[in-house]
């Protein structure tokens, strides 16, 4: 049997704040993030989506895979959970946990809950998330679990019981190898991999299947702590060329750059 584990994060919409409420922020050294709709982690549900086609896939093969679903924060995720698990993933837990920007202290209430359970083949997580975006609590995962991560993870196939094949980039280039297991992975920008929605049939046979809550014991001294918000002002002054055709344009536009001794 593959054992897989999949992390994943429901987060704000952070695209609806605005500039004046970031900026009002800055100055509190503080935001709420509560009145926002939360949707999953887009490269979360790609890893998702990804390990239910590896499930297909071991299955065609006579392998049985097992899948896990974790992720840390309030209530808002259970929903996502009780649809993992009318999609087959026979354990679906909630880490109680609130903090947003703490990747270290994060990794390390996943780890301790991975840990928890019996030994995983695959534990697969998102590149990143759009609040922090420190693209690190994979890599801190690894790093406390002792086996290594692949990051930039694009597909990933069954190959036996022991390996599977991975496609990931590394500058500009696509690399894939066979990887024996166990491994984290770190998924990248996966191309149309949303996650499928579960029949009325599947989700009335899981309606028994319970959401798992762990309180997690943490240090709160480890890793850095967030002190406060500075806004940063990413305006930029914009001027319309009045070109007649675009010779006259590039022309205006080198002209100008010399008076500013951009270029000679």
């Amino acid at each position: 049997m593959i054992r897989i584990v999949n992390c994943f994060k429901i987060e704000p919409e952070l695209d609806k704040v605005t500039n004046e409420e970031w900026a009002e922020a800055a100055q509190n050294g503080q935001i709420d993030l509560s009145f926002l709709k939360s949707r999953i982690n887009l490269q979360d549900e790609g890893a998702l989506e990804l390990a239910l086609k590896f499930k297909d896939a071991a299955a065609s093969a006579g392998e049985e895979c097992q899948l896990s679903a974790i992720s840390a924060g309030s209530k808002t995720v259970n929903n996502t959970l009780q649809t993992l698990a009318a999609l087959g993933y026979t354990s679906t837990d909630r880490i109680v946990w609130g903090e947003e920007f703490s990747p270290v202290r994060t990794a390390r209430v996943i780890a301790d809950a991975i840990l928890d359970k019996e030994e995983q083949d695959m534990i697969i997580c998102g590149g990143q998330s759009g609040t922090g975006s420190n693209r690190s609590v994979p890599l801190l995962i690894s790093e406390m679990l002792g086996i290594p991560c692949i990051t930039a993870v694009t597909e990933f196939t069954y190959v036996n019981d022991k390996e599977v094949k991975v496609t990931y980039s590394r500058d500009d280039m696509e690399i894939t190898e066979v990887v024996s297991m166990p491994f984290v992975m770190a998924i990248g920008d996966v191309q149309k991999a949303f996650l499928r929605v579960p029949t009325l049939m599947q989700r009335m046979a899981s309606m028994s299947q319970p959401v798992g809550e762990i309180n997690p014991e943490c240090n709160a001294q480890e890793g850095a702590t967030l002190k406060g918000f500075r806004y940063l002002d990413q305006s930029r002054n914009g001027e319309l060329i009045d070109g007649s055709n675009p010779v006259d344009a590039a022309q205006i536009i080198l002209d100008r750059l010399k008076e500013e001794g951009v270029v000679k």
